[in-house]
């Protein structure tokens, strides 16, 4: 409980910050009348709009400056129309909501072109430096220059902002010594992070201080000409409101911006008109480039079906569509906000009286009831589409339609309908995005999603009560049906959408705590040992470690093995079994690790079905490749290398002799084999891992087959063996022998069994995953350094010997992958696998 508790402080302290941001609107507007807002925000003269819209153009191409630097930080250029995408995409993401993600989108985005998770990991770290440095630098020399006076509504120890200035410019002189001073990186848990240059670290705040002055530039183009305020004393204005709304992690300040900027804005100024250019200004700034980025990816949509018809389609990159899904569903959420602020404030007048002409007064108090309903059915549907349900794709067409139609006719909305048709028109044809099988409302809905959905409701309510506060409130409002009626309306529509969000939230807290995972019991194991027969994963065995839990897909024919260590719920392999299931088998998973509050983490996937984890919102890191050897070629004892061959010769020269000992007769060696095991960990002064490496366990050899070298009659050396894929492939996990055995040994025994694999029609040997080769990507450096991470690296010395030996045999190498969250959780994904595996503060299911 404490856990979840702490894992959704931040949405709770969001959420208070913009109660508290309306609660002082509502008292600095208790003057003031929606229709002079409004009014205000239509006559915003034509020519400063095409002003603030020229600026946020600038801005945004500025901002390319953020990832053009941070590549070369990190010492991978792009070309520019790649850079350009990248930024604006994330860009758009990260201003608009806290739960689309700018830094999921660059994942997505640089991936495709060859930067790893860690290197975009490092490139979102320094855009965000980049961001803080310039706000810091210009805030810091404002704020003494102009010092902006602090309203004593906000209730701050500080009479001004000089105090702060002092602050920020003490924070830019320290980064800049930092940045010259140290030639070592510094450590953020295991990730690894080397100060700029301090040419670049320059560059960083002339980058961010333009680029702060172009985005305050838009509010002041759209802002009415005020005599006792210049740009530079706005410009303090306007940082300390964006420093506001980015601590308090609303979603796009929503509110508390327009707080801020209302209270320390010369006093002489006009609200309504400060309001209206605040309305223009998230119009510009922000749902203009999120109309852009939408078509942007829903034409790539159109694009691809055409390349695809046309033979073009492998040329055509699908990485960047993969967002599409994630940026339907907050299209979506804004459909249903749009709705909901609709059906709260009033209709145009003229357009209510040429309605009453014609249409009966019943259609339109229905229909502004149902786009009420509809609208708060849009907002939490939308999270749906993020997991890709097909029933919420199905039921967000139907309520945008239907949505449509309920503008019109409430009071001739067109705006609405237009806004509602756009996003319409781009989920249409992205179906094939929206394939999943599952219930709508089983999704958890993270912090994020629950900060944005109480945004809108709480800010429809709001607007609402702004809008109608001049009518005294009587019983009888609720039952007044005329055309002039728009307060009695708002008041009936707030019934549905309260009442729908009350059965929603009743709905999750009923469905109870979520149960904790247990071992996998005996029953599952043997369901498993069905499963695991057919299946051709070259993990599957390590089930019966009894370490681990399981979670069977809805058909049975499937289950993930998975770990708890710390906050990383981390599953090993890709799923076992039926590969039809794996899709929403990798989906369950992952809401279940968002249900615990847990980091949702696949150590060691292949490389064929990374899509799949991608979709999910995760990022690869390749941390190296699976050693596979080809049992088929006639040729296999000839490849064998010669340091192998000598070693064989060696063990066969002292008299040792291989044989295999199949399943249902390893259970009387087992006294033997442990004799063997024991003295190997003594001489080796090691003790077993757990996890990902296969330790000596009665219960766990007794579920494979397993090859003893003999010498003598007694049992030198022995290693454990399982048939996957229906007898098709060898996974070799435990090798053991013991001080005395003859030298080469171990080369003996894999050679052997190399050969008896290929005279019993197996067609490879599974190795096991062996580390990056010197000179390929080593962002992983000091967080993979340990052999034993490795099967069969617990006989050598370092990752460069384990590869060198089993490039004895010749393999075919394959690539292995850690997914997890990007950024910071990479790290700490990496080290709590490492802590699971080698035991270090291990928290065992158990306990």
């Amino acid at each position: 409980m404490m856990r979840r508790l702490q894992h959704n402080v931040g949405a709770l302290i969001s959420v208070g910050l913009f109660g508290l941001a309306l609660w002082v609107l509502h008292h600095e507007l208790k003057a003031y009348h929606y229709h002079e807002v409004i009014s205000q925000f239509r006559a915003i003269p034509p020519h400063r709009l095409l002003a603030g819209v020229g600026l946020m153009v600038a801005s945004y191409l500025l901002l390319t400056a953020y990832d053009t630097l941070a590549l070369r930080y990190i010492r991978h250029p792009l070309a520019f129309h790649r850079i350009a995408l990248g930024s604006f995409i994330g860009y758009v993401f990260s201003h608009n909501a806290t739960v689309l993600g700018g830094t999921a989108a660059r994942y997505r985005i640089y991936s495709a072109w060859g930067i790893s998770a860690i290197e975009t990991s490092k490139v979102v770290l320094f855009c965000g430096m980049t961001l803080w440095i310039g706000f810091l630098s210009v805030g810091g020399v404002l704020f003494l220059v102009h010092p902006v006076a602090i309203p004593v509504e906000l209730k701050l120890p500080l009479g001004s902002a000089r105090p702060l200035g002092v602050i920020f410019l003490v924070l830019v002189a320290g980064y800049l010594i930092w940045a010259a001073a140290r030639d070592k990186p510094i450590r953020i848990r295991q990730f690894e992070f080397a100060p700029p240059s301090p040419g670049v670290c320059v560059l960083q705040i002339v980058v961010s201080s333009l680029d702060w002055g172009l985005a305050a530039g838009v509010l002041y183009a759209v802002l009415p000409a005020m005599d006792s305020l210049s740009f530079s004393t706005f410009l303090a204005t306007f940082l300390l409101a964006q420093g506001a709304g980015l601590v308090s992690h609303v979603p796009g300040a929503l509110g508390v911006l327009e707080t801020v900027v209302l209270l320390l804005l010369p006093s002489g100024a006009s609200t309504p008109a400060v309001l209206g250019a605040l309305l223009a200004y998230r119009v510009i700034y922000y749902l203009i480039p999120f109309a852009i980025a939408l078509l942007l990816l829903c034409g790539h949509e159109v694009v691809r079906r055409g390349a695809s018809l046309a033979g073009l389609g492998g040329r055509l990159g699908d990485r960047p569509a993969d967002m599409v899904p994630s940026v339907l569903s907050f299209g979506v959420l804004l459909g249903g906000a749009v709705l909901l602020f609709s059906g709260a404030t009033p209709a145009v007048k003229a357009r209510l009286a040429w309605l009453e002409g014609f249409l009966p007064l019943a259609v339109v108090e229905a229909s502004h009831f149902l786009a009420s309903l509809a609208g708060i059915s849009l907002v939490l549907v939308a999270r749906g589409l993020q997991r890709r349900i097909s029933g919420a794709y199905t039921l967000s067409a139907a309520l945008l339609g239907a949505g449509v139609a309920l503008s019109l006719l409430k009071g001739w909305d067109y705006e609405e309908a237009v806004v509602l048709a756009v996003v319409l028109a781009a989920l249409l044809p992205c179906r094939r995005y929206f394939r999943r099988k599952a219930s709508i409302l089983s999704q958890p809905y993270g912090p994020g999603w629950v900060v944005a959905i109480v945004v809108v409701v709480l800010t429809s309510l709001w607007l609402g009560a702004f809008s109608h506060k001049h009518v005294a409130y009587s019983d009888g409002l609720w039952w007044q049906f005329t055309y002039a009626g728009e307060t009695s309306r708002f008041l009936r529509a707030a019934v549905p959408m309260l009442a729908l969000l009350c059965v929603f939230l009743a709905a999750r807290l009923l469905g109870g705590r979520p149960v904790a995972p247990t071992l996998a019991s005996s029953a599952e194991l043997a369901r498993i040992r069905g499963i695991r027969s057919v299946s051709g994963s070259r993990m599957g065995h390590l089930v019966f470690l009894g370490d681990k839990s399981v979670l069977f897909g809805d058909g049975g024919r499937a289950f993930i093995m998975y770990g708890v260590q710390g906050r990383s719920w981390i599953a090993l392999g890709d799923p076992v079994g039926e590969e039809r299931e794996w899709s929403e088998l990798i989906w369950r998973y992952h809401d279940l690790c968002d249900r615990h509050g847990g980091r949702c983490v696949f150590y060691q996937v292949g490389g064929a079905h990374l899509d799949l984890y991608l979709d999910i919102g995760l990022v690869s890191l390749e941390i190296g490749e699976a050693a596979r050897v080809p049992l088929g070629e006639a040729s296999l004892e000839g490849k064998l290398d010669g340091a192998v061959c000598r070693g064989r010769d060696q063990a066969v020269e002292a008299g040792c002799k291989m044989e295999v000992v199949p399943t249902w007769q390893v259970a009387p060696l087992l006294p033997q084999l442990r004799a063997v095991s024991d003295a190997w960990l003594d001489a080796k002064q090691a003790r077993e891992k757990a996890f990902s490496i296969g330790r000596f366990d009665e219960e766990y050899l007794r579920n494979g087959s397993v090859s003893i070298v003999r010498q003598q009659g007694q049992i030198v050396a022995f290693a454990g063996f399982w048939p996957v894929a229906e007898g098709q492939d060898l996974s070799i996990d435990l090798v053991r022998y013991v001080p005395t055995a003859p030298d080469g040994v171990m080369d003996y025994l894999l050679a052997a069994l190399l050969l008896w694999g290929r005279q019993e029609g197996y067609r490879w040997l599974d190795l096991g995953l062996t580390p990056l080769p010197d000179g390929q990507d080593r962002s992983l450096d000091g967080l993979w350094q340990d052999a034993s991470i490795a099967e069969l690296g617990e006989h050598f010395d370092s990752p460069e010997d384990v590869r060198r030996y089993k490039e004895r045999f010749d393999p075919v190498w394959q690539p292995v992958y850690v997914v997890c969250p990007g950024g910071l959780h990479a790290g700490q994904a990496l080290a709590d696998i490492a802590a699971l595996v080698f035991g270090r503060d291990e928290r065992s299911l158990s306990e």
